[in-house]
């Protein structure tokens, strides 16, 4: 059995291995190399610095803006609520009107308020509920869910962000309007131009009927 083994390779012993393998201690006899990264280290240290500093800036004064008085954050909410809301819708009323249909529908002008109150909630309601309307305001206040002393500023408020929002829609469409109506502006008429910012009754309409039609609507 002796002599049928000896083909096999011979097989190098522990300690021949240990006898030439490479020192655990290898690394720290290779020659090092100095790697100069202090003026990196510096130029970082300036960034971060400086960083630092912008961001403490930044929140000392968020901290100085922030107006800490609720009612008033409540009416700004409002505010730009009923903005946001009103400047969407008379703007694609605008753009409907003025063009005689040709650049948009009935359809655009739903579209339009759609996507106001939705932004106009989006913006108000983590503040001020978002009642974007003095009626809902009212509403609440006489279900006993919102107080009274509020209903004025409440109003004022969005009645303030309602007119803002259509004198800004008629900056942003003053020429289109004069075209439209050929420089005369009317209420009612062929060439009306006061239904892009508020509803009118028809002249039919009693005052009665509208009252009715307004506590329905």
């Amino acid at each position: 059995s002796t002599q049928a083994l000896t083909w096999l390779p011979d097989i190098p012993s522990a300690a021949t291995i240990g006898k030439h393998s490479p020192s655990t201690t290898g690394r720290s006899e290779l020659p090092s190399r100095s790697i100069n990264v202090g003026q990196g280290d510096q130029a970082l240290t300036s960034v971060d610095r400086a960083m630092n500093k912008a961001s403490t800036g930044m929140k000392s004064l968020k901290k100085k803006l922030q107006i800490k008085n609720l009612l008033v954050r409540q009416c700004l909410a409002e505010f730009l609520g009923v903005y946001m809301l009103m400047l969407f819708g008379t703007a694609a009323v605008a753009q409907v009107v003025t063009n005689f249909d040709q650049k948009g529908t009935y359809l655009s002008i739903n579209l339009g308020y759609s996507i106001g109150v939705l932004f106009g909630i989006y913006a108000s309601v983590g503040i001020s509920g978002a009642h974007l309307n003095p009626a809902v305001t009212f509403s609440l206040c006489v279900i006993g869910r919102f107080p009274w002393k509020k209903l004025p500023f409440y109003v004022i408020s969005e009645c303030l962000g309602s007119f803002a929002a259509s004198a800004t829609t008629f900056c942003l469409y003053y020429d289109a309007i004069h075209e439209y109506s050929r420089g005369n502006l009317t209420v009612r008429g062929p060439r009306g131009t006061a239904g892009i910012f508020a509803t009118y009754p028809v002249e039919y309409l009693s005052v009665s009927s509208g009252f009715i039609t307004e506590i329905i609507g």
